[in-house]
């Protein structure tokens, strides 16, 4: 029953984005249901928010990874790319006015 109910609970709630308060919320009505006890309950809790962040943390490096190969495959240049630049043309600038004033 706890697994059909946990499996329900991750599909029908946007998994990713649920908050802690619609979890307690679904949790209490399931307490008061009888259909969980609340040792259950915490534990149920518990596992969702873990669960939660894992899967959170999961897409974040998925969607890193794609951006990663967009940007490689489309030759762009990343933010460290461009202040590398610009710290190698501040060092000719200053190089080139330290020549001038010569």
């Amino acid at each position: 029953m706890i697994d059909t109910i946990k499996k329900t609970m991750f599909m029908g709630l946007g998994f990713a984005s649920i908050t802690r308060d619609k979890i307690e919320e679904v949790v209490s009505e399931l307490k008061a249901q009888g259909a969980i006890s609340e040792t259950e309950g915490k534990k149920l809790i518990d596992e969702f928010l873990e669960r939660k962040d894992k899967t959170r943390s999961d897409l974040e490096k998925m969607v890193d990874a794609a951006a990663e190969k967009a940007f490689e495959r489309l030759n762009l240049a990343r933010k460290s790319d461009v202040e590398e630049l610009k710290e190698m043309l501040k060092k000719m600038q200053e190089y080139q006015q330290s020549q001038g004033a010569q």
